[in-house]
């Protein structure tokens, strides 16, 4: 009698699946375009469609656990954008063998199992870091590098996927937005920023807690709960020139990318969409990153796979990042604590708007505007916990959200930005275009241009103005201009100071 262990089982149909799933293994890394581009967005019958009903997998990690995996058969679909930012352009028709992606993102249970068995590093913690956090066992695993991801995912028997893997697991081949379609995503469908961090939870939620987000092959969370990172260094143009046949971009460069929005960040339309790529140093530990794997048949470059240990490196996230950046030779956090300090902005004109941004930064114009002294520095928490206690105001948080007294303070209403600064002697800057708050004032003898009324502004010739009430995420951005709030250091100033 011949017994089979359960694991071996799964291993053997885990391989008979993928000689179903791939049409073509003869494939190189970054091969030569040897045909029209044109010519291969138009055959759409290269296009094979998702399944009706998700093709789920388990598959045995060494420890004995089964992690469920979905099939992405072989084809094409659509990558990129044409309309969105200079990094996604353009939308080309690309071709992928198949492959299996996790249909959750790693948990800290089983990234736990890698660290028992010797092979991964720790993660950090600290503040938002599930490591060692009671009850977040079913949580994404975050605060890890990439180094850390690429390592987990090696010893799991996989590995981390390209971009090009990865959006077509969460966009399917019909060129939609989202992993769901087109609508705009909101906490039914993605754990984002919009609202509330974390959608009301101030951090992450266990993986696959909004199946309404699920994308066409099955997979959760490809949007929201934890940015994932994912093989391929980041360039600009990349999609200008990489191969149409299973693309991937390796090289030793600065940045690695990053893909699918997190908890953190507060602009679902545009950071959530699945053709969107955020750059980010691959030796970083932060409480909104973490990864997912893939298995298939190709195998990649594997000299540039450097091993990044955390040897000597602090345990909170906070502290190793800073380390991590004095060791790059980068410019270190500045923690100074700095008094609140007005600068004088000139009356005259200056050109307002950009052609090259997006669609509402159009049309340029030239623009008068009275003098007005504004904060040298962003408003930091330390400074809201004084206007409170000074004022006798009653706290506008629920919960503290990142409490660091020298940080800027995020996560704030525009109402409740009104109510402080108004209490504090300013007024809100007019336009808040993605950054943290900002206090303002007018010189001696002017009015203050706002009215303490919820979301009501008096604009040019005391017209009002009605602001939508958003949620302020302090300095962030998408795509190439994106950077994260938490390395805070002072690179460069405005001209004005």
């Amino acid at each position: 009698m011949i017994i089979f262990c359960r694991g071996c089982v799964y291993f053997v149909f885990f391989q008979c699946f993928m000689l179903i799933l791939s049409c073509n293994k003869n494939t190189s890394v970054n091969e030569p375009i040897v045909h029209d581009p044109l010519q291969v967005s138009n055959d759409l019958q290269y296009i094979t469609l998702p399944p009706n009903r998700p093709e789920r997998v388990p598959f045995p990690l060494p420890s004995g656990t089964q992690v469920d995996m979905v099939a992405v058969f072989a084809g094409g679909f659509w990558m990129g954008e044409d309309w969105a930012e200079t990094e996604e352009r353009p939308r080309r028709l690309i071709g992928l063998d198949g492959y299996f992606i996790d249909q959750y993102e790693v948990t800290v249970a089983h990234y736990r199992q890698c660290v028992e068995a010797g092979v991964c590093e720790p993660p950090a913690v600290g503040e938002d870091c599930n490591w060692q956090v009671g009850g977040r066992s079913d949580h994404p695993v975050n605060c890890v590098s990439w180094y850390d991801a690429n390592r987990c995912c090696e010893w799991a028997g996989k590995r981390l996927p390209t971009e090009a893997e990865w959006e077509k697991a969460a966009r399917g081949t019909d060129g939609r937005r989202y992993p769901w379609g087109n609508a705009a995503p909101d906490c039914d469908h993605a754990i984002t920023g919009w609202g509330s961090l974390g959608c009301g939870a101030q951090g992450t939620w266990p993986v696959g807690s909004v199946p309404n987000g699920m994308s066409p092959y099955g997979a959760h969370d490809m949007i929201g709960n934890v940015w994932e990172w994912v093989v391929d260094t980041y360039e600009v143009d990349t999609y200008r020139w990489m191969s149409l046949h299973n693309p991937v971009h390796m090289t030793s460069g600065d940045y690695r990318v990053l893909r699918g929005n997190s908890w953190y960040y507060s602009w679902p339309q545009m950071v959530s969409r699945a053709s969107n790529r955020y750059r980010f140093k691959p030796d970083r530990w932060y409480p909104y990153i973490g990864f997912r794997c893939v298995k298939s048949n190709r195998i990649l470059p594997t000299d540039n796979r450097i091993v990044q240990p955390t040897t000597g490196l602090p345990d909170n996230w906070i502290a190793r990042n800073a380390e991590a950046r004095t060791r790059n030779g980068e410019l270190p956090f500045d923690t100074m604590v700095r008094e609140p300090e007005m600068i004088l902005i000139p009356a005259g004109t200056f050109i307002r708007g950009s052609e090259n941004g997006d669609g509402d930064e159009i049309p340029i114009r030239t623009i008068y505007q009275d003098a007005f002294y504004i904060d040298k520095y962003e408003v930091t928490v330390g400074r809201v916990l004084l206007l409170e206690s000074v004022a006798h105001l009653r706290s506008f948080w629920d919960h503290p959200i990142h409490m660091k007294q020298i940080f800027a303070m995020a996560g704030v209403r525009i109402e409740t930005t009104t109510r402080l600064i108004v209490c504090g002697g300013g007024r809100p800057i007019n336009i808040a275009n993605g950054q943290a708050s900002v206090c303002q004032r007018r010189p001696s003898g002017k009015k203050p241009l706002v009215a303490p009324m919820d979301g009501v502004f008096l604009g040019e010739k005391n017209k009002p103005i009605v602001i939508e009430p958003l949620l302020m995420m302090g300095v962030m951005g998408v795509g190439e201009k994106a950077r994260g709030l938490w390395d805070l250091f002072l690179q460069g100033q405005a001209p004005m100071g």
